[in-house]
């Protein structure tokens, strides 16, 4: 497990990152919900006011990257570096898709 210390700690990073940026999409949904009609029409403005700080975890999220990469060229087990490359990957990608938009989906199917 010391041997893969590059890789376990991309994972880690990248699990902070996920569930943190998943907490910020969940209070983005919780005050969509709450506003009125006119200010959910105009909302993007409301999120980027409000939640701009949710971009910040692109450092946390690139640092996880460069981490998974530093354990491929150690030759670190693969199958832990691959895992830690594709979560890294996933929460980069989780900052810039609005999440709480699928929540509100679901909600309102429900």
């Amino acid at each position: 497990m010391i041997k893969s210390r590059f890789s376990i700690l991309s994972i880690i990073l990248s699990a902070i990152c996920i569930l943190i940026v998943f907490l910020i999409d969940f209070k983005i949904g919780r005050q969509y919900l709450s506003s009125s009609g006119k200010t959910q029409a105009l909302f993007g403005i409301v999120e980027i006011l409000s939640f701009s700080y949710k971009y910040y975890f692109i450092v946390v999220a690139l640092s996880s990257i460069i981490f998974s990469i530093i354990g491929n060229r150690k030759r670190e087990n693969p199958r832990i570096n691959w895992l830690a490359f594709g979560l890294s990957v996933v929460s980069l990608i989780i900052i810039f898709i609005p999440v709480w938009r699928v929540m509100i989906l679901l909600k309102n199917h429900a």
